[in-house]
């Protein structure tokens, strides 16, 4: 998360992102949020040029707003949905082994 009206914020992102990527591996799902997206006249970082950060690191990205909740349960929902298909993939390549009750040999007669 970087704050829209503080550039030095989304400056930031760039090396964190590599951080991340290199200690999580291929495949996690990555939501960046660009917040304060409610302060549009204190705005230093362009909706644009975050969106091309994002295409660039092939993360998802949204603007959202903590103090008005704008798109909060968007993104958050997105990265939920995101999980959900990445597990029903996962599973699907997954071998299940059915549970057979073991017989035991009786020790002592």
């Amino acid at each position: 998360m970087y704050d829209v009206t503080v550039g030095e914020s989304f400056k930031a992102v760039q090396p964190w992102l590599t951080n991340v990527q290199e200690a999580a591996g291929e495949g996690i799902p990555i939501l960046l949020l660009g917040n304060k997206m409610d302060m549009d006249g204190d705005r230093e970082v362009s909706f644009r040029e975050a969106e091309r950060l994002a295409y660039e690191n092939k993360v998802m990205f949204f603007e959202v707003s903590a103090y008005t909740a704008k798109n909060v349960t968007e993104s958050l929902t997105q990265l939920a949905r995101v999980l959900m298909e990445q597990e029903d993939r996962v599973r699907d390549t997954t071998v299940i082994l059915s549970a057979q009750p073991i017989k035991k040999k009786a020790c002592c007669k």
